[in-house]
């Protein structure tokens, strides 16, 4: 039995039953498996959600039936991430079963049993079951499919085939267990015997020696729609991510400055919650509309509960008053304009006033602190309307048509043209940027799951936009704002914004969306020329071509990326950059972001309605990893947290942060806590550049240990190097490419830590 969130809900709601099965999972009858709170979807997730998966569901495992679990079981979702080996093994795991990739409609994959290797280079033992499903009847032809379909049966004799009704439930029945005993030892039939996973991955262990091996992502040639169907629940997914890493450094923060507790920043009901929405088929948008009715509290629940933690910790954390001071929970300083929510109080610098009413300011942050309104005295934006509509800054200059399309983007500082227009088209010549494009959406087999490759070949360009309206005019930031007719039924409004601080162009859009069996998507050619476009992934990224010269190019049409996929040559690129979408097909020179679908089973009104999203174009110099984007795009999708008090005020905890490629990506509160006169906090540190670098956090205070841990919190060798500064308030961390890497350090807290800073203040004297 896998998932740690069904057995808690066996336990809460018959717990009779559930002590008959903890013994039955002792006397050897029963086996807990997967490591995971549930099985999740492994596209969209960020990774610390994943880290959540296993935490949670390795310590449940730990608690109610004494082990880990050695294997990660997920039969059935649409694709796997590259950093999974990396986290697997992070979370005293060493094996991995999924049978998904059998269901590739282009390329077969050519492998039962091999290594992954992943993302940063860690291997796992992965199996792929040879029988092609997980719901196995234990028939003769299954039997012998397990053993004759094997595609590594040079290299090993091992091979697993999964009984039973899983999709669904039911397991075993009493007549697939009988055929299974009459055919163990049958002249003519492969041998078989009942093992628990775990005994089946310690016999296949035994040849992984004999075992090919393959590196980066398990892309599955298949439901590549659900990067995109249900739009609302991917939206709340990512949020939901954001609200609690801010939610939890700021506890961290307030339980360290002694202003509260730490069982009151409990985050734990939330977490859950949100990984409960990641089941691989609620957040990929294939479940029945009765389950979205659900998830919306859900995300609701999350949102109203965090969002409480957030302000009161703000609070604790700061001192009453009316002069805005919004928090940066990111690692480095940020200048940024921002506009003042309209809560009855007023800024001391008045400024320029947005299309919504609210007073539009320059606001400086340091990282993890207070920021603080000033004065911008450097050049400021400018708008000019007349044939065209002109946006402009000290970076860009963007000229828009009056129907919307952009038809220019020039870089000034690179002095180089962005735009390139794509070939003639059958409908209204030339594709500019911003071109709004409508695909017919019919799949083969399941609606909601599949975007398939014909889609391409059956497009209409959406017309330009019948009237615009200039929204905001003034140095700080200018908006335009374009009104579209989409499908036959649909409504889209965008506002495109230019902000003086900015090197990149925004686009707001406000959709009523109507149609059926369509796609919706946004263009953007550009003077780039490159074989491969790079995407955001969890804890990384990975490059895949824009050609379709072979199979394995021409089935990666449509990809799952997170913040961004960036197009770049040596020493230029242009990223694509989002807030909430997923579904990217970049062919040649083109950036193509899927923005909505409209399928009609399982869910006949999934996506009908109105969405909100936003994007935007980044162009830079230094290609990729180069050009900032990573920090772009963070920057795009985290915003400040609005706060209000007496004056500027940095953060009760303050950590400087010294990394070049590193993002320190969470804090958060320790799992086990430990000593009454301690505290001990996780950072969580992540390489993003694919190179290796000493990183140093220096700390206020004294630190009394520090040590790299597994993602499980626990003590690990090898995992990095850690050095301490003299005075014990320093911190060195050795960060290879792209390893997650997770530090434990602990603070004393109360008289403790007084008694120990008075008597180092002593010494000094």
């Amino acid at each position: 039995m896998s998932q740690a969130q069904q057995m808690e809900w066996l336990r809460e709601d018959y717990p009779q039953l559930y002590s008959e099965f903890q013994e039955r999972v002792k006397e050897g009858r029963m086996f807990v498996t997967g490591g995971s709170w549930t099985e999740m979807d492994c596209n969209i997730p960020s990774g610390e959600s994943i880290i959540r998966q296993f935490l949670y569901g390795q310590r449940f495992f730990k608690k109610e039936f004494g082990h880990y679990c050695t294997e990660f079981w997920l039969p059935d979702t649409f694709g796997y991430s590259s950093q999974l080996p990396q986290l697997v093994k992070s979370a005293q795991m060493k094996y991995f079963l999924t049978q998904k990739l059998s269901w590739n409609l282009i390329n077969k994959f050519p492998n039962s049993s091999f290594i992954w290797e992943g993302l940063d280079g860690t291997q796992i033992l992965t199996h792929f079951p040879p029988a092609d499903t997980y719901n196995a009847q234990a028939l003769f032809e299954e039997v012998c499919k397990s053993q004759n379909n094997n595609k590594d049966k040079e290299r090993t004799k091992e091979s697993l085939m999964v009984l039973g009704h899983g999709d669904g439930g039911g397991g075993p029945q009493r007549q697939m267990l009988e055929r299974i005993k009459r055919m163990g030892n049958l002249d003519g039939c492969p041998r078989l015997e009942m093992r628990s996973p775990h005994e089946f991955f310690e016999r296949l262990e035994k040849d992984q020696h004999k075992l090919v091996k393959w590196r980066g992502e398990l892309y599955f040639e298949l439901h590549r729609g659900t990067y995109t169907t249900h739009a609302f629940v991917k939206k709340g997914n990512r949020e939901s991510e954001k609200m609690l890493h801010d939610a939890e450094i700021l506890a961290t923060f307030a339980v360290l400055e002694d202003k509260v507790s730490p069982q009151k920043t409990n985050l734990d009901v939330f977490w859950k919650k949100l990984l409960l929405t990641q089941f691989h088929d609620v957040l990929p948008g294939t479940c029945i509309g009765r389950v979205y009715k659900d998830v919306r509290k859900d995300l609701q629940f999350i949102e109203e509960g965090v969002t409480t933690q957030i302000r009161s910790h703000l609070s604790s954390l700061s001192s009453p008053g009316d002069e805005f001071t919004p928090f940066n929970s990111l690692c480095w300083t940020r200048e940024k304009v921002l506009t003042i929510p309209k809560q009855n109080k007023t800024c001391s610098n008045k400024h320029q006033i947005s299309r919504n009413g609210e007073e539009i300011v320059c606001v400086s942050a340091p990282p993890f602190s207070f920021g603080t309104v000033f004065p911008y005295k450097g050049e400021g934006v400018r708008l000019k309307e007349g044939k065209e509509i002109v946006l402009e800054n000290q970076f860009l200059r963007g000229i828009f048509s009056v129907g919307g399309q952009l038809v220019s983007l020039y870089d000034k500082k690179a002095n180089r043209e962005i735009i390139q227009m794509s070939p003639l088209t059958e409908q209204r010549g030339p594709i500019y940027g911003n071109q709004f494009v409508i695909y017919e959406d019919v799949p083969f087999f399941w609606d909601a799951w599949d975007l398939m490759v014909f889609h391409l070949e059956k497009k209409h360009l959406v017309a330009p936009a019948h009237s615009y309206k200039i929204e905001e005019n003034g140095s700080l930031r200018c908006c335009v704002s374009f009104q579209y007719h989409v499908g036959q039924k649909s409504f889209l409004t965008q506002y495109v914004s230019l902000s003086c601080l900015s090197q990149r162009l925004e686009f707001e859009c406000e959709v009523n969306w109507q149609e059926s069996h369509k796609c919706l998507k946004v263009l953007f050619p550009v003077d780039i020329h490159s074989e491969t476009a790079t995407f955001h992934t969890q804890f990384g990224w990975v490059r895949r071509p824009t050609h379709r010269s072979d199979t394995l190019s021409m089935a990666k049409f449509e990809v799952c990326g997170h913040f961004f996929a960036d197009l770049s040559e040596h020493k230029y690129g242009v990223s694509l950059i989002n807030d909430s979408k997923y579904g990217y097909s970049v062919i040649d020179n083109c950036l193509s972001l899927t923005l909505l679908r409209a399928p009609k089973k399982p869910d006949r009104t999934a996506d009908m309605g109105d969405h909100q999203f936003k994007f935007a174009i980044y162009p830079h110099e230094g290609g990729f990893p180069g050009g900032q984007v990573m920090k772009e795009s963070y920057d795009f999708n985290y915003s400040f947290q609005n706060h209000f008090a007496q004056g500027p005020k940095k953060a009760g905890f303050p950590i400087n942060f010294v990394g070049e490629d590193v993002l320190l990506d969470t804090i958060k509160l320790a799992e086990d806590q430990g000593e009454e006169d301690e505290t001990k906090v996780v950072f969580r540190l992540v390489e993003l550049g694919g190179g290796r670098e000493w990183v140093e956090l220096n700390f206020v205070r004294n630190i009394k240990d520090a040590k790299v841990v597994n993602i499980l919190e626990e003590e690990e060798k090898g995992g990095g190097e850690v050095e301490m500064e003299r005075g014990g308030k320093g911190v060195r961390v050795y960060v290879k490419p792209f390893k997650v890497v997770t530090l434990l350090v602990t603070f004393l807290k109360g008289k403790k830590r007084k008694r120990e800073e008075g008597g180092e203040e002593k010494r000094k004297r």
